[in-house]
């Protein structure tokens, strides 16, 4: 498929109609299967699913040396606990991280694209996104550009994903969806649904 036949695609598949006793139905699945499982097994799974996060305007270098650390000697303290799955930092101290972060399946996590607000131009997205790969984030967390979701402006968030994606290279693209500003059961579908079938 080309990409404006993948856009339109896109496009022509995202409308979905939700009755609220239908997602009711599937909330009560979900939390009738997660009764089923073993309480201690479920709660290491819990654990191991955890981003922690350094994300105050106040955080400073030797604060992110110190929770890569402290995830560090995790295990020493707590053995036969799972570690977190990830640090997420801003991208300016992804590098600090990276360099203190001695487990190997705890992921660095750098949010970009004009975290938290969205607000800003696609080539400064792109750049932050670059640079905090090259800084050694191997996931990227960006969030939907709310205000072109919400003017219907569907195939520039597409565009967007798109774009940021590509900057990332092998690192992981996370799309935070901010669902309390989406308001609407149909609202967070098409936001999900642009995020995965974007990449």
């Amino acid at each position: 498929m080309t990409t404006s036949e993948n856009m339109k695609w896109l496009l022509g598949n995202i409308e979905k109609t939700f009755s609220p006793g239908e997602v009711e139905d599937s909330v009560n699945q979900i939390i009738m299967d997660s009764q089923a499982l073993n309480q201690k097994e479920y709660l290491k799974l819990v654990l191991s699913s955890i981003d922690l996060t350094i994300l105050n305007a106040t955080d400073t270098i030797n604060q992110a040396e110190e929770l890569a650390n402290k995830v560090t000697g995790f295990s020493k303290h707590f053995p036969g606990l799972p570690n977190v799955a990830a640090i997420c930092t801003y991208p300016n101290l992804t590098k600090t991280i990276r360099k203190n972060l001695l487990v190997p399946e705890v992921r660095v996590a750098a949010v970009a694209g004009g975290f938290p607000s969205s607000m800003t131009f696609i080539e400064v997205k792109e750049l932050e996104a670059k640079m905090a790969v090259k800084n050694g984030a191997d996931e990227i967390d960006i969030v939907i550009s709310l205000g072109e979701f919400l003017s219907g402006n569907y195939s520039g968030i597409i565009r967007e994903i798109d774009l940021v994606k590509t900057a990332c290279g092998k690192a992981s693209l996370k799309v935070i969806l901010e669902i309390g500003a989406l308001k609407s059961y149909e609202n967070i579908w098409k936001a999900s649904w642009l995020a995965m079938q974007t990449g």
